[in-house]
C-alpha cells in the first residue's frame, strides 16, 4: 500500500559486529571516546577497555563460527563462554574442536542447568517430560532415540510459537528463521544448520551419518544416525531454535522502540560497574560460624532457614522469592508458585544442621552445614547470589536480596570430596 512502510525481515548477519545491538553500542563508545579527549578525561581508560571487551566478544563469536559453522554448528546464549574460549584457544582443527564440544554437552553438570532454563519456556513446558527423556536417552548412549525426540520437541515448538502460522521447523524457509539481533543470527548460525535438517532425501542412505538430516530421519531413508554427534547437533540446535524464539519476540518496529540511553546514562553505567568491579577487588572474605554472636540474625541464615521451612511444609508462595529472579521472570504469583513446586515437590529434605556461612565474595555466600535430601545424607552447601530489583547482581549493602543461585535440590549437597551429588 502507498504510504505504509514495509517491514523488512532480518537478514543473516556476516560478523557478530553486524548485530544492531553491537553496531548501536560501539557508536556511543566512539562518541564517549571522543568527548573524553576534551572532558572526562578520567573515563578514558574505561571507555578503551569496554570498547576492547566489545570486540573481543563479537570477536569470540565470529572465530566459532569460522572454526565449527561449516560442520553446522551454532553458537547461542546457552554456551558457556569460557569453555568456548578454552576450545577456541585449545583446538586448531574443527574436528578437534568438535569433539570437545559434544564433550561439553555430554558434561551433565555444564548441561543441567540449561534444561532447567528450558522448563521456563512457554511451549517447552509441556514438552519437558519428552526433553527429560531425550537427555536420560542420551546419557545412556541411546542416541537415535533422543534425536528423534529432540525432533518432535522443536518441531512442535515452533508450531506453537507462532500460532497465526502453524508450522513447524521442518516446514519454514530459511528465511523465516533468521534470529533477530542474537549470535544465533550469524550466516553461519542457525540458517547454516538447518540446511541439512530440511534436506529431503528420499534414496536409502545405509552409511553412517554425522549429520541432523531430519526428513531422512523421521521418514526411514537414513537408517544409521545413532551416534553422538548427529544427537548433540539435536541438542545444539534445539538451543539455537529457543534463542531464534526469544529473539522474535523481542524484536519491535524502530516505531515502537524504546528511547536508547543516551551518553550520560550510558557513562553512568560504566562508572557504576566500574565503582562494583573495585569493590569486588577489595572485598575479603570471612566467614560467620553458628557459635558466632549474631549468627541467627545473619541475612543468609536467615534466608536458609526460610527457604528450608518453606520446603518442608510445601509453602510453594514462600519459595518463590528466595528462587533466581531470572527464572520466575514475569510470571504471576500463581504461576510463579507452581513453578516453584515443579522443582521441589518430588524432593524431601530433613536433618538440616547449619553450621557456618562463607562470605567469598561481595555479592556471593554459601551456607554450609549437613542435611538429608531424599533419604542421602551429606555435607550441604547451600550457595546464594545477592541481587537488586531487576534481578543483576548487587553488591551487598546496597538494596537487594539473596537468592538461590540454583533450584536444582540434589546438587545441594556434596560427597567427602566437595563434589556435588547428582
Amino acid at each position: 500500500m502507498i504510504g505504509q512502510q514495509q517491514e523488512i525481515p532480518p537478514r543473516p548477519y556476516g560478523s557478530a559486529h553486524d548485530l544492531p545491538s553491537f553496531v548501536e553500542m560501539r557508536q556511543q563508545v566512539q562518541i564517549l571516546k571522543g568527548l573524553t579527549l576534551f572532558v572526562m578525561r578520567d573515563k578514558r581508560a574505561e571507555m578503551i577497555e569496554l570498547e576492547r571487551q566489545m570486540n573481543e566478544m563479537a570477536d569470540r563469536v565470529d572465530a566459532f563460527y569460522e572454526r565449527l559453522g561449516s560442520r553446522h554448528w551454532t553458537f547461542n546464549d546457552w554456551m558457556s563462554v569460557e569453555k568456548v574460549d578454552a576450545i577456541l584457544d585449545e583446538t586448531s582443527k574443527p574436528e578437534d574442536a568438535e569433539v570437545r564440544l559434544i564433550e561439553l554437552y555430554q558434561d551433565p553438570e555444564a548441561t543441567k542447568w540449561h534444561l532447567v532454563r528450558l522448563r521456563n519456556v512457554a511451549g517447552l513446558r509441556q514438552r519437558h517430560h519428552l526433553i527429560v527423556r531425550a537427555r536420560e536417552d542420551y546419557d545412556a548412549g541411546r542416541f537415535d532415540t533422543c534425536t528423534l525426540l529432540l525432533i518432535t520437541v522443536m518441531d512442535g515448538f515452533v508450531n506453537d510459537f507462532e500460532a497465526n502460522k502453524r508450522k513447524g521447523l521442518a516446514a519454514r524457509d530459511a528465511d523465516e528463521m533468521v534470529a533477530w539481533d542474537s549470535v544465533t543470527g550469524h550466516h553461519m548460525g542457525l540458517t547454516n544448520a538447518l540446511k541439512p535438517f530440511m534436506k529431503t532425501i528420499k534414496r536409502r542412505m545405509d552409511e553412517e551419518v554425522f549429520e541432523l538430516h531430519r526428513h531422512g530421519i523421521v521418514h526411514g531413508s537414513v537408517v544409521n544416525y545413532n551416534n553422538a554427534v548427529v544427537a548433540t547437533k539435536a541438542w545444539n540446535l534445539l538451543f539455537a531454535v529457543v534463542d531464534w524464539s526469544a529473539a522474535t519476540t523481542k524484536k519491535v518496529s524502530e516505531d515502537e522502540k524504546p528511547p536508547e540511553p543516551g551518553w550520560k546514562e550510558t557513562l553512568s553505567l560504566i562508572a557504576d560497574h566500574g565503582r562494583k568491579k573495585r569493590a569486588r577487588e577489595q572485598f575479603e572474605p570471612w566467614t560467620i560460624r553458628c557459635e558466632d554472636e549474631g549468627f541467627e540474625d545473619d541475612e543468609v541464615v536467615a534466608q536458609t532457614r526460610l527457604f528450608i521451612e518453606a520446603w518442608q511444609k510445601t509453602q510453594w508462595g514462600r519459595l518463590v522469592p528466595l528462587m533466581p529472579s531470572q527464572l520466575i521472570g514475569a510470571k504471576r504469583s500463581g504461576e510463579a508458585a507452581e513453578y516453584a513446586k515443579s522443582c521441589f515437590e518430588f524432593h524431601d529434605i530433613a536433618g538440616v544442621e547449619i553450621d557456618r556461612v562463607e562470605y567469598a565474595q561481595s555479592s556471593v555466600a554459601e551456607a554450609r552445614g549437613v542435611a538429608t535430601i531424599d533419604g542421602t545424607a551429606a555435607s550441604l552447601r547451600l550457595r546464594w547470589v545477592y541481587r537488586d530489583s531487576q534481578g543483576n547482581v548487587a553488591l551487598n549493602g546496597e538494596d537487594g536480596t539473596w537468592q538461590l543461585a540454583v533450584i536444582a535440590p540434589r546438587t545441594y549437597l556434596v560427597d567427602e570430596h566437595g563434589e556435588r551429588l547428582n
